[in-house]
């Protein structure tokens, strides 16, 4: 579904569905196949209505692929190019610094996954961008309390 949001110059921005556009997927594993990254794991937690994405973490293979050996690695500062938004039929791209891009996606993707997981009793996981098959995986343990009542009479 698209929604269209008039602005005060009577434009009209049009706004993909998360969880994240093509374009910016295909640019995040670009950029981190370049730098040889194996896979990014993204933690995020929040309760109370505040949610926090933390810092990305890279990891490099420095084994084979029959016997992969992972360690964490820096992640390269790269501006890469962000789809931000359409504008009457145009598409608004802007650099984007690769850390940047990896907090905005995980946002989109676990809002995908579960829209307000940062409120009330809250949610926390981590979001793992997996380079060799290109897919962003969200593990997601969401939190709720539970009321047992009982009543007897003796």
């Amino acid at each position: 579904m698209t929604s269209l949001i008039p602005t005060p110059s009577t434009a009209l921005i049009t706004e993909e569905p998360p969880p994240l556009r093509p374009a910016n997927k295909a640019a995040i594993f670009d950029a981190l196949e370049a730098a040889g990254i194996a896979y990014v794991e993204v933690p995020f937690n929040g309760s109370g209505d505040e949610g926090f994405v933390g810092e990305p973490t890279a990891y490099i293979n420095n084994g084979s692929t029959e016997s992969p050996q992972y360690t964490p690695t820096t992640l390269p500062s790269l501006m890469i190019p962000w789809q931000a938004m359409s504008i009457e039929g145009q598409e608004i791209i802007e650099e984007r610094n690769l850390s940047d891009a990896l907090d905005a996606a995980t946002w989109d993707c676990t809002y995908a996954t579960s829209c307000g997981w940062q409120d009330n009793d809250g949610a926390e996981g981590t979001v793992t961008f997996q380079c060799d098959m290109r897919t962003i995986e969200v593990d997601m343990a969401e939190f709720y309390t539970a009321t047992n009542s009982r009543m007897k009479i003796f």
